[in-house]
């Protein structure tokens, strides 16, 4: 058994994982004030370009929030700063996607490649820690 003892700056990890939940809500609130906006009745999902990027960004968002939590999560334990740094990255790239998309579709790509770093990043702390567990 490996007991856990977190640093205190693994506080920065709380607060990070809470302002990604804080801008998922956002884009949730967005599209849905674009569905009261538009019109657009439950359960349908189509029919405005506005209100239909407005759900991807959301969707999209919410479909890459296991991964992202699960590595600033675990990344953090062993090197809270740098989980923080990931989800950080990740909650900037979300946000420039987010702005492109809203726009055009095809301006979404540069704030992508940012999110996608911040995953990365995460990744590959969360496998330095495993890595680190299994030499003790």
């Amino acid at each position: 058994m490996v007991a856990l003892e977190v640093a205190s700056e693994f506080a920065w990890v709380i607060l990070t994982l809470v302002v990604m939940n804080i801008e998922v809500m956002f884009f949730g609130g967005y599209a849905g004030s674009l569905r009261s906006k538009k019109k657009i009745p439950y359960p349908k999902m189509t029919g405005d370009d506005e209100f239909e990027r407005a759900q991807r960004v959301h969707y999209n968002a919410l479909e890459g929030m296991p991964l992202i939590m699960t590595v600033v999560l675990l990344c953090g334990i062993w090197w809270p700063i740098l989980g923080a740094a990931a989800g950080w990255i990740w909650i900037v790239g979300r946000f420039l996607y987010a702005k492109g998309y809203w726009a055009a579709p095809e301006k979404r790509v540069v704030g992508a490649m940012i999110f996608h770093i911040g995953e990365l990043v995460g990744l590959v702390g969360t496998i330095a820690f495993a890595v680190q567990l299994l030499r003790q």
